[in-house]
C-alpha cells in the first residue's frame, strides 16, 4: 500500500506490476512489445495493400513497352510473370515470357515493377570495358608495330 487514502469512487491501483497474472501484466506487456517490433521490421510487408490501377498504369508507362521494357509482374492469384511488356491497353497489357505471351488486365496485378540487370551482367559489362581500355593503352603506346 502507499499511504493514500481510499476514495470508493476512485478504486486504489495497484503499485507493482505483477509478473504472471493481472490485468496488464509485464509479460504481455513484452510479448505485445515484440510483435510490434517485429512488424515494424518487416516493413510492414504482412499487411502490404496491392498496388492500385492508376499506380499499375503509372509503373507501366515508366517502364514503356518493347524488348528493352523488361519487368516483374505480380498477380492478385500469387503467379508472377517475367518478361518484356509488348503493349499496354486501355483495359489489360500484353507480356511476353519465355513461356509465352499473355494478356493481363489491370485488376488482375497485385504490383509491378522494373527489372534490373543482374549482378553477373553489370560485372560482365564493367569486366568487358577494363579489358577495351588497357588493350587501346597498349596498342596506343607500342603503336602498331609493336613493342620492342
Amino acid at each position: 500500500m502507499s499511504g493514500r487514502a481510499m476514495d470508493p469512487e476512485h478504486p486504489q491501483e495497484e503499485d507493482n506490476v505483477k509478473i504472471f497474472g493481472g490485468k496488464h501484466t509485464l509479460l504481455r506487456r513484452t510479448v505485445c512489445y515484440f510483435l510490434t517490433v517485429s512488424l515494424i521490421a518487416a516493413g510492414g510487408r504482412v499487411f502490404a495493400k496491392d498496388q492500385s490501377i492508376d499506380q499499375i498504369r503509372a509503373k507501366l508507362l515508366e517502364i514503356g513497352t518493347g524488348k528493352h521494357a523488361n519487368a516483374i509482374v505480380k498477380l492478385k492469384s500469387g503467379n508472377v510473370l517475367k518478361g518484356h511488356i509488348a503493349e499496354q491497353g486501355a483495359q489489360d497489357f500484353t507480356v511476353v515470357s519465355k513461356a509465352g505471351t499473355q494478356r493481363v488486365p489491370y485488376s488482375d496485378v497485385a504490383s509491378i515493377k522494373k527489372k534490373r540487370l543482374n549482378v553477373g551482367i553489370k560485372i560482365a559489362i564493367v569486366a568487358g570495358a577494363v579489358v577495351g581500355i588497357l588493350v587501346g593503352m597498349m596498342y596506343a603506346s607500342c603503336g602498331s608495330g609493336g613493342c620492342h
